[in-house]
């Protein structure tokens, strides 16, 4: 398993694997190539030999970011992809100046609960309806490495 940025020939891959994962709001080429571009995003994807199976987005603002989107294709799950693509985004993060990391998840997404509550994450908040009615996101966050709080 490979995880590296993600460049423009990625796109293609990206808005696949998106639209596999979510296919009720999928991002395509259009988006991911605005997010590649920028310079306060970070677009990271997982390949195994024959294709790839994962991505992660996070996006940068001041001392704050916050994670996009995460996924990892069903086939492809159960072997801590996802925990990788994570925590691999916490050094270029980290030097880019962020403290904290944030994100939304559904509030009935018990498997990525998990990963996110392995990784350290802790509830910050709820916002309603964020995923269509009756789906609630939880906000949930994290420091950085080497911005914790002291014990």
């Amino acid at each position: 398993m490979i995880i590296r940025t993600a460049t423009v020939a990625d796109i293609p891959a990206l808005a696949q694997i998106h639209r596999a994962i979510f296919p009720e709001g999928p991002w395509d080429n259009a988006f991911w190539a605005a997010a590649i571009a920028e310079d306060h995003t970070i677009v990271l994807i997982a390949s195994a030999p024959s294709m790839a199976v994962g991505l992660c987005a996070t996006r940068l603002a001041a001392d704050e970011a916050e994670v996009l989107t995460l996924g990892v294709l069903p086939e492809a799950r159960g072997g801590q992809i996802g925990r990788r693509l994570i925590q691999a985004t916490y050094p270029p993060l980290a030097q880019a100046g962020a403290a904290h990391l944030f994100l939304e998840v559904a509030e009935d997404n018990a498997a990525a609960q998990g990963l996110y509550a392995a990784e350290g994450f802790v509830p910050m908040g709820r916002r309603p309806h964020y995923y269509g009615p009756g789906r609630d996101a939880l906000i949930l966050g994290k420091p950085l490495p080497g911005h914790e709080a002291p014990t």
